[in-house]
């Protein structure tokens, strides 16, 4: 009990993103979650597998890019990333604690602004940025970024031209320095500008029929309603209206 105890602490102790990291579920089975700090020029990541046995293939993708040589810290064997995922025999206890080898290294970290999503105009800018190294590549088209386009920390690009509505385009970074790779992926998709909005409410015991009033849309409606005149909710079951 002490030794299990004495390793959970000691990995505790040596990432500060135990604490104070962004927590992500991975897997149910077993439960896979990453904790993920970063401020400023700190950078810690680790993945953690709880209740596993025997040979288990831990989904690490989308924390340690490929090619990544991590470590489990329990029972200190070491791994190299394949297709996303580092295999490991779990330990007596179940627990798998996955850290980089060169934790204390620092690895390129490759961010963007915005981080995917959809949007609405024609085009949308783009700001690509890239820590730890001195230069990045970059592709729209899902392919592998290790031969595409170069760009430096804060470097701008326009997405949008020539998709058609529902379209999705993928950036996908990558960037190297002498600790190793650095990788990351973001979807796009473009918006239809005239999309209606919906909106659904539960109205109150005791309401009648509610009604909608808005204001200040944007684009600018050419009549919006006055509240004596807001449009009549449609029922659709119970106490829910749209």
């Amino acid at each position: 009990v002490q030794s299990h105890w004495q390793k959970i602490g000691q990995f505790r102790n040596n990432h500060i993103a135990i604490g104070a990291g962004q927590h992500a579920k991975i897997a149910d089975a077993p439960y896979t979650f990453s904790r993920t700090y970063e401020q400023g020029d700190i950078l810690d990541k680790v993945v953690v597998a709880v209740g596993a046995s025997g040979s288990v293939a831990v989904s690490v993708g989308n924390i340690f890019p490929d090619g990544t040589t991590v470590r489990d810290a329990y029972t200190k064997s070491e791994a190299v990333v394949s297709n996303g995922k580092a295999t490991f025999t779990a330990g007596a206890n179940g627990v798998i604690l996955i850290e980089n080898v060169g934790a204390n290294k620092k690895f390129p970290v490759l961010t963007a602004s915005p981080a995917g999503g959809k949007f609405k105009t024609e085009t949308t800018t783009v700001t690509l940025s890239v820590k730890n190294a001195d230069s990045g590549k970059y592709t729209l088209d899902g392919s592998d970024p290790v031969n595409g386009i170069a760009f430096t920390n804060g470097t701008t690009i326009t997405i949008g031209a020539g998709m058609a509505i529902d379209d999705t385009k993928t950036l996908k970074m990558y960037a190297t320095n002498e600790n190793g790779p650095g990788t990351a992926s973001f979807t796009f998709t473009k918006g239809d500008p005239n999309a209606k909005l919906q909106v659904f409410f539960k109205k109150p015991a005791g309401w009648g029929t509610p009604a909608l009033y808005f204001y200040e849309t944007a684009p600018k409606e050419a009549s919006e309603p006055t509240w004596a005149t807001a449009p009549a909710m449609t029922s659709v079951g119970g106490d829910w209206y749209v």
